[in-house]
C-alpha cells in the first residue's frame, strides 16, 4: 500500500470456484458422471503491481495530505496549511490506521458430464460459494494536531517570533478547524459523506459463475492425444456492491467464452505416465456495471457513482502438467503448474471531465499457480467386475506461488465422481 494514501479496499476477489481436470480425457458413450467437490480457499495477501507480496492488513500513516480528501471543508484547510507553511504540511502525522483482515472461502461445487460419442463428452456445472471477511484493528490518534496547536501556541507567545506572531497564528487557527478524527468518526464520514456502508465483518453467500463446456478428443495415437474444448461462462450471482467497501464478489458479473487447446504426451505408450501441455485463451464479453468514480489512482474513495460499459481483459492460461498412476491404475498422483495472463479492463462512461483510466488501474494481473493432486479410481475393478460401484475420488492442495496484482490464494480441494 502507498506510504501516503489510505487504502481501505482490501479485497476484490474473483474466486474460480470449479473446474474439471484439464486432460483431453472423455466419457465413453452413453456413460453420464455426476461430479461433486467441495473447496476451501484462505486469502493470505495480494501480490502488487510490482510482484512484491503485501498483506490486506491496513497499516497506514494519516498525514494532513492524505485526510485532505476525506471532506471539502477539510481539503480546504489542508491546502491553506500547505500554502501558508509546507513544512508543518509534509511532516505533521495526525495518526494511524491499523486493521487486520481475514478472508475466507468456501465452495461446494455440483457437476453433471456426458459422453455423446467416445470422443465428445458435455458438461453443465455450478458452485455455491460463502465468504467471510474479518476486520479487526481501528483508528489511533497520535496527538500531534494537539501537541502542534499548543507548540504554536507558545511560539506566539515568544517575544522572539514577534515578526512572525501573525502567519504563526495563522497556522495555529488553520490546525484548529481540523475534526478530531476517531474510529466512530472516520466511520460516519465513510457512511454519511461518502455513502458506504459502515465496515466490519461481512458474511455472504450464493451461486457463483456457471459453466458449460463441450470437449472433442480429434486425434490420437500411442504417444500422442490432443482435444479441443469450447466453455462458456454464465453469470448467475451478484456482483459487486460500489457501496461495500470490504465485500467480496462471488461471481465475475459477465459471459465469458473460452477455447482450451489439450496435449497429453505418452512417452513409454501407456496412460500411467502422462506429461500434458495445455493453453486456453478466454475472452470476457463488455457489460453494464455501476461503480465508484474514484478520484485519482490512489485515493479510491468517493461519493460518486455511475453505470457505465464494462469492457473486462482477456485471459491466456499456459499450464504443464505430470500424472503418474500405478499399474492397475488405482491410485494416482500429479503435479501441474499454470500461468495466468490478464490483460486490463476498459471503462466507457459518459462523463467528458472524468478520466475512466483511473478505475483500470491495476486491472490486469498475472499468476503463476503450482498444484498437486492424489486421486484413486475404482473404474478398472468395476470393469473386471472386483467392484461393484465406479467412482473416483481426488484430493488436491494448490497456491499461488508469485504473481502481479493477483490474490496469494491456498486451495484445498475435495472430489468424488460418480459414473453411471
Amino acid at each position: 500500500m502507498g506510504k501516503n494514501n489510505i487504502k481501505i479496499i482490501f479485497c476484490a476477489l474473483i474466486f474460480a470456484a470449479f473446474n474439471l481436470k484439464a486432460d483431453t480425457s472423455t466419457l465413453p458413450k452413453g456413460v453420464r458422471a455426476f461430479v461433486y467437490k467441495h473447496m476451501n480457499a484462505q486469502v493470505g495477501g495480494k501480490y502488487g503491481e510490482s510482484g512484491a507480496l503485501g498483506s490486506y492488513d491496513l497499516n497506514e500513516k494519516l498525514t494532513l495530505d492524505t485526510v485532505s480528501g476525506l471532506s471539502k471543508k477539510v481539503g480546504e484547510v489542508v491546502t491553506q496549511i500547505k500554502n501558508t507553511s509546507p513544512d508543518i504540511f509534509n511532516h505533521l502525522e495526525i495518526g494511524s490506521v491499523n486493521i487486520n483482515a481475514k478472508i475466507d472461502v468456501s465452495a461446494n461445487a455440483f457437476a453433471l458430464a456426458y459422453g455423446i460419442t467416445d470422443k465428445i463428452m458435455v458438461a453443465v456445472a455450478a458452485p455455491y460459494l460463502n465468504a467471510k471477511v474479518n476486520l479487526k484493528g481501528g483508528y489511533y490518534d497520535s496527538g500531534q494536531l494537539k501537541q502542534a496547536a499548543n507548540s504554536l501556541s507558545l511560539m506566539e507567545a515568544d517575544p522572539k517570533n514577534a515578526g512572525n506572531k501573525e502567519n504563526l497564528s495563522i497556522i495555529r487557527q488553520f490546525i484548529n478547524q481540523l475534526p478530531t478524527l476517531e474510529s466512530a468518526n472516520l466511520q460516519d464520514i465513510l457512511v454519511n459523506y461518502y455513502g458506504y456502508k459502515p465496515l466490519g465483518t461481512w458474511e455472504g453467500s450464493g451461486f457463483g459463475d456457471a459453466l458449460f463446456f463441450i470437449q472433442y478428443r480429434y486425434f490420437e495415437t500411442s504417444y500422442y492425444k490432443t482435444a479441443l474444448k469450447l466453455q462458456a461462462d454464465i453469470p448467475t450471482g451478484g456482483t459487486k456492491d460500489p457501496d461495500n467497501l470490504v465485500a467480496i464478489p462471488i461471481t465475475n458479473g459477465y459471459w465469458g467464452t473460452s477455447l482450451e487447446s489439450l496435449n497429453d504426451f505418452l512417452p513409454f505408450s501407456y496412460d500411467n505416465f502422462i506429461i500434458s501441455l495445455n493453453s486456453r485463451f478466454k475472452y470476457n464479453w463488455p457489460t453494464q456495471t455501476t461503480v465508484r468514480l474514484a478520484p485519482n489512482k490512489s485515493f479510491p474513495l468517493t461519493n460518486q457513482k455511475e453505470t457505465l460499459m464494462w469492457e473486462p481483459g482477456s485471459v491466456w492460461y499456459l499450464s504443464s502438467a505430470l500424472d503418474l498412476k500405478t499399474n492397475n491404475k488405482f491410485l494416482g498422483a500429479y503435479a501441474q503448474y499454470t500461468y495466468s495472463l490478464k490483460l486490463e479492463d476498459i471503462y466507457r462512461g459518459k462523463k467528458a471531465d472524468y478520466d475512466y483510466s483511473i478505475l483500470s488501474h491495476n486491472s490486469n494481473s498475472q499468476a503463476h499457480v503450482m498444484e498437486l493432486g492424489l486421486y484413486f479410481s475404482t473404474v478398472g475393478f468395476y470393469l473386471s467386475q472386483k467392484f461393484p460401484i465406479p467412482f473416483k475420488g481426488s484430493i488436491s492442495y494448490s497456491q499461488v506461488l508469485a504473481g502481479v496484482n493477483s490474490e496469494l490464494i491456498q486451495l484445498w480441494n475435495l472430489g468424488v465422481e460418480m459414473y453411471f
